[in-house]
């Protein structure tokens, strides 16, 4: 049962005896200045209790890993100062309003 309640998400025990709150979104509060590609402002708090349930319906390892895989693109890019050396880059598209972003 802890195991369960573990990858549910849900309040447990851990090993050290220690007991472990509910999952749950956490507020964005991020500064990224200038920087735009984080988009933290597009996704609302409803949006991330809606992600972060999606992720944890199921309660099966299995299943958690094959959404971060349907939302994740590995995509591979030949760095610019050697021209030989190959780098990946994990993008995250997280669903919002049924779109892929």
């Amino acid at each position: 049962m802890p195991k369960a309640a573990r990858i549910g998400g849900k309040a447990h025990v851990n090993t050290a005896g220690k007991v472990v709150e509910v999952k749950s979104a956490q507020e964005c509060s991020c500064q990224h200045g200038r920087q735009k590609i984080f988009r933290c402002t597009e996704f609302s708090e409803e949006d991330r209790q809606q992600l972060l349930a999606e992720y944890y319906v199921s309660g099966d390892y299995n299943r958690q890993r094959d959404f971060i895989l349907n939302h994740t693109v590995l995509t591979n890019a030949v760095s610019k100062d050697t021209g030989r050396r190959k780098q990946r880059h994990i993008q995250c598209l997280l669903p919002l309003n049924g779109v892929r972003n």
